[in-house]
C-alpha cells in the first residue's frame, strides 16, 4: 500500500491497509518471511477524508509523537507494531536462506522454512492448526516471533 492507494487514489480495487490490522499484519509477515524481492514497509497516518494530509503542528511541519513503540498525534506507524518489527528481525536472521519445507493445508493455512534458520506458519482459518510440520530447524526451543512468546 501507499498513501495514495490507501485513500482510493490510483490502483484498482480494495487495498489492504492498517485499518484491517489482523490481515495487514499477516500479509506483512508473509512479505517479510518470503525471500522474494525487496520488501517495503508502510508508515501511515490516520485519516477520515481521502484528501486529508498528514497530521501537523504548523504550516508544513509534520510531527510524529512517540509513546514507547507507538505513535501519537494521528500517526499510525505500522513499522513500530511489535508483529512487524519482529518480522523484520526474522527476515534478517533468515538472510539469503532459500524457501524450503513448503506446506499448505486448508484454504488459508501455509507454512515454510527459510533453510535451517527460520520457520513460519500462517493459519487464517477459523480453527486451530494442529498438525506435525517439517520445520527444517535444528532441535531446540523456539519462540513465537510474532507475539514474542515461547
Amino acid at each position: 500500500d501507499n498513501h495514495d492507494n490507501q485513500r482510493g487514489h490510483g490502483g484498482g480495487g480494495g487495498v489492504l491497509t492498517h485499518k484491517n490490522p489482523r490481515e495487514y499484519k499477516a500479509a506483512t509477515a508473509f512479505m517479510l518471511a518470503h525471500p522474494y524481492g525487496f520488501p517495503r514497509l508502510m508508515s501511515s497516518f490516520a485519516f477520515t477524508s481521502s484528501d486529508q494530509g498528514p497530521p501537523h503542528s504548523g504550516p508544513g511541519i509534520a510531527h510524529v509523537m512517540h509513546n514507547g513503540n507507538n505513535c501519537d498525534n494521528g500517526w499510525v506507524c505500522e513499522h513500530r507494531w511489535r508483529q512487524i518489527y519482529n518480522m523484520v528481525a526474522f527476515r534478517n536472521v533468515a538472510g539469503s536462506e532459500p524457501l524450503k519445507n513448503w506446506w499448505s493445508g486448508m484454504d488459508y493455512q501455509i507454512a515454510f522454512s527459510r533453510g535451517s534458520k527460520a520457520f513460519i506458519a500462517f493459519n487464517l482459518e477459523g480453527n486451530d492448526l494442529n498438525t506435525h510440520l517439517q520445520t527444517g530447524l535444528p532441535q531446540g526451543t523456539y519462540c513465537d516471533v510474532i507475539t514474542g512468546n515461547l
